[in-house]
Formats: C-alpha cells, sequence, structure tokens
C-alpha cells in the first residue's frame, strides 16, 4: 500500500510517492537508492536534481518514521545531567560548538593553535 495519506506535513508522504512515479514510469516505483543512482548518471544536472530527491527522502522519512520518543527521552537526559552549559552556547546562527570553542581557542593563544594545527597535520595532537 502507498503512503497516500494526509500527513500533516504539506502532502510530504504523497509528494515523494509521486516523485517516485514519475520516475519509475508506468506507475513503477524505483528503490530510493536506484532513482538517485540514475539521476547522478545524468550529469550535473541529474546530481544537482539527486541532491534535492535526497532531502526529500530524509523529510519523508521524518514524516513516515517520527521519532515519538525523543522529546521524553531529552527530556530524561537533561533531568539527569542539567541542561546545556554556557560553553555550548551559540551565538551565531551558523556556528557549532566546535568552531566557537575553536575560534575562542585561537584569540586566547593564536601561537598555540598554529602549534595544534601543525602537529595534528602530522599525525599527533598536542592539546
Amino acid at each position: 500500500a502507498g503512503l497516500k495519506q494526509n500527513d500533516g506535513q504539506g502532502g510530504t508522504l504523497e509528494r515523494f510517492e509521486t516523485c517516485l512515479t514519475i520516475l519509475g514510469g508506468n506507475g513503477a516505483k524505483p528503490s530510493i537508492s536506484a532513482a538517485k543512482q540514475w539521476l547522478r548518471d545524468r550529469g550535473e544536472e541529474g546530481t544537482a536534481l539527486a541532491k534535492r530527491f535526497q532531502s526529500e527522502s530524509k523529510g519523508r522519512n521524518t514524516v513516515a518514521h517520527p521519532n515519538v520518543a525523543l522529546q521524553e527521552d531529552l527530556q530524561i537526559l537533561v533531568d539527569v545531567h542539567g541542561h546545556i552549559p554556557d560553553r555550548y552556547q551559540i551565538n551565531e546562527p551558523n556556528e557549532t560548538p566546535k568552531i566557537a570553542s575553536l575560534q575562542k581557542k585561537a584569540s586566547e593563544n593564536p601561537a598555540g593553535m598554529l602549534q595544534e594545527h601543525t602537529d595534528a597535520a602530522e599525525g599527533s595532537w598536542v592539546a
């Protein structure tokens, strides 16, 4: 049975199923892996479409298989370990905690960061 149901997410499941049907033709639906590979084999334009198709596939998976226990599991972990400390807080929308940590470290000791980077490139990390 297809996933032709109202998913409450703007038709994500139905839209994805339609994409598979378009690619398969004559009502056939290829596997997601086969569809992505076929798209990539069509060159640059197909590769760009494969990336978009992959994104749609992830959205479909989120809707079709929601992680219903995530909220409760996160709350249990926070109850045991507390909330995220300030050192993990991110000021810039696209900044990650690792980048924020490295930027702070670099501003405090630029020469030390250069040595760490050089040693890391040679296979040993000196913190």
